[in-house]
């Protein structure tokens, strides 16, 4: 809202000079704004008042005067527009300061509800591993069968709450990959050793070679092997099997992750990297798991591709350079 000084506050008869153009006084100023407004007109006055001074002594004449009156008008305007501007621009700093703030919040949220999710469940998972083994003492079968649904239910949460950390990690503006060299052949090996406790479809792998050192982020590569293999399990059905094979050339190295199940439409094709689409799972999720493995990819200079048939089964492809590369920012990859 814009303002201009009262008559009862102005002693030099400045606003008498605004009137004379038409302007006008609103009132309902912020007292800081008006007390800077009084500040700056003050010192235009002042301006006029010597230039007022100077003219007559100079000249004598009353050309000279208000030439002077209307360079004191036009400067005390510039003065009021500057302290309107100013006090605009304080609002919208401080309305970017809280939008950030609300921004960092929405943020951080889910990360720590999944931090505090995550927590207690792992200690369930690795109690119920234990029974499991058998460390404790040995099983029946309606025992081993009730301590598997407890390791498999509570491994679901965990992968749910893996999904929304890694989200919230990578929308960070502070995010960076943890590059670590790390040797591939391992990593996935140790990967399907975990999968194999949580589901009951045979999972193969086929990971003869030499090994394969590279610098990833071993974490997000370790949770977007697991996310495929989960993707494979939750949507393959009942008598498939999953096969998980490395192989590797002088440029890159590619995880694949195969099932023999009932392949994906070309809907649920459409829809696969969309965030919270669960398509046809068998199993619940958060439906961000192949939208988080195909950003770490890209995070890696790498690529997802997808070969799908419906009835047949599908495959999956994650691709990573062995020697960094600039991430790509391409469009959904589709084989």
């Amino acid at each position: 809202m814009r303002w201009w000084p009262t008559a009862s506050s102005d002693p030099h008869g400045v606003v008498h000079l605004f009137a004379l153009g038409g302007g006008s006084a609103n009132a309902g100023p912020p007292r800081a704004y008006l007390q800077e407004s009084r500040d700056h007109e003050s010192r235009a006055v002042s301006c006029a008042t010597v230039a007022v001074r100077a003219a007559r002594a100079r000249r004598g004449g009353a050309v000279w005067v208000w030439v002077a009156i209307g360079l004191a008008v036009a400067l005390a305007l510039a003065c009021g527009y500057a302290v309107h501007t100013r006090h605009d621009l304080q609002r919208t700093r401080s309305a970017l300061a809280r939008l950030r703030d609300l921004h960092q919040e929405h943020l951080e949220r889910p990360g720590v509800l999944s931090h505090e999710l995550r927590t207690p469940l792992t200690v369930v998972r690795g109690a119920a591993e234990l029974l499991l083994d058998e460390s404790a003492g040995p099983l029946n079968p309606v025992q081993h069968r009730f301590v598997k649904t407890i390791a498999e239910n509570s491994n679901q949460v965990i992968e749910m709450a893996d999904d929304l950390l890694a989200e919230v990690r990578m929308d960070s503006d502070l995010f960076q990959l943890r590059l670590e060299r790390v040797e591939m052949r391992a990593l996935v090996r140790s990967v399907v050793a975990q999968m194999r406790r949580f589901h009951s479809a045979p999972i193969r792998l086929e990971n003869h070679g030499s090994p394969i050192h590279m610098h990833v982020d071993p974490r997000l590569t370790s949770q977007a092997i697991s996310n495929l293999v989960n993707n494979a399990a939750r949507h393959a059905g009942d008598g498939t099997s999953i096969l998980v094979a490395v192989s590797d050339s002088d440029e890159d190295v590619t995880i694949s992750v195969a099932d023999d199940g009932v392949g994906m439409t070309s809907e649920e094709r459409q829809r696969l990297f969309v965030p919270f689409a669960t398509g046809g799972s068998l199993r619940p999720g958060t439906g961000l798991g192949m939208m988080i493995t195909q950003r770490v990819a890209r995070l890696h200079g790498g690529r997802l591709l997808v070969d799908t048939i419906q009835t047949k089964g599908t495959t999956f492809y994650l691709t990573l350079p062995r020697k960094w590369t600039t991430p790509t920012t391409e469009g959904d990859e589709h084989g």
